[in-house]
Formats: structure tokens, sequence, C-alpha cells
């Protein structure tokens, strides 16, 4: 019946079919339309500010590819399984907890702490400056 053209007629039988209501779900479509028509909205020229919204998220977390998931505003790059998810929702945290060292261990995942400190930064960057320091006055006696 409706496999070309999908039209007000076919939706009415679809509702039908399924017993729901159409009234409903048009009084619900029509109030996601921005309209300042009195008759209701001109689907054709109106925004629809549910897909207004869905579309300004599709852009600003860069989602193109479906199924996806958006961490701390931030879209997850990689395969959707568990075991992965779960590891980057870890990592979101500025304190990780002890739930998660405990799945990290359990998976394998590396934890060490061998980061630079501070101290051994400013001692680096000091060295660096006074040995520039230094070759730049060897330079000159030559």
């Amino acid at each position: 019946m409706c496999y070309e053209e999908i039209t007000e007629d076919c939706s009415q039988m679809g509702h039908k079919s399924i017993n729901r209501d159409y009234e409903k779900t048009m009084t619900c479509v029509n109030q996601t339309f921005e309209s300042s028509y009195t008759l209701g909205p001109l689907y054709q020229k109106d925004d629809n500010l549910l897909l207004k919204e869905e579309a300004s998220k599709w852009k600003a977390y860069g989602s193109a590819y479906w199924p996806s998931i958006v961490i701390n505003d931030r879209t997850y790059r990689g395969d959707l399984v568990p075991d992965n998810v779960i590891i980057a929702i870890c990592s979101a945290f500025n304190e990780e907890p002890s739930y998660c060292r405990i799945i990290k261990e359990e998976q394998g995942v590396i934890i060490t702490n061998n980061g630079v400190t501070r101290s051994v930064l400013i001692f680096v960057v000091v060295f660096l400056v006074l040995l520039n320091i230094g070759i730049i006055l060897l330079y000159r006696r030559c």
C-alpha cells in the first residue's frame, strides 16, 4: 500500500494497524516545530526543535558514526566493546576510583605513575638554560 510514498493517509493506516492514536502523535509532532503560523506548522519551512538540537549535538561531538558514545563532551573513538568503553570512562576521571583500578588490573592494562615530577622538570629546564649560557660564553671567547 504505502511502499512508494508515505502520505498522511498511509500514516493514519499505520497508526490504526498498531492501535495508536494518530491525533496524539500529530499533537506531539506539531509541538516540536517552531512556527509563527496560527494554523499550525508548515513542515517544509519551519524548524523542528528536536531535530535542530540533535543536529547541533551531532556537529559539536562529531559523532558521524552510529552508534557512538560521548564521555565528558568528547566522542569516544574506538571499538564499542564493553571492556574498551569502561576503560575510556575510567580514564576520564581526574581521580580514578578503586573500581576502575581493579578492572584495569583484571584486563592487564598497565598502571604506572612514571610521570615526570615538577621538581625534575624545573631541574631539567634550569640545567638547559645554564648549558646554553655556558655555550654562548664559550662561543664568544673563541
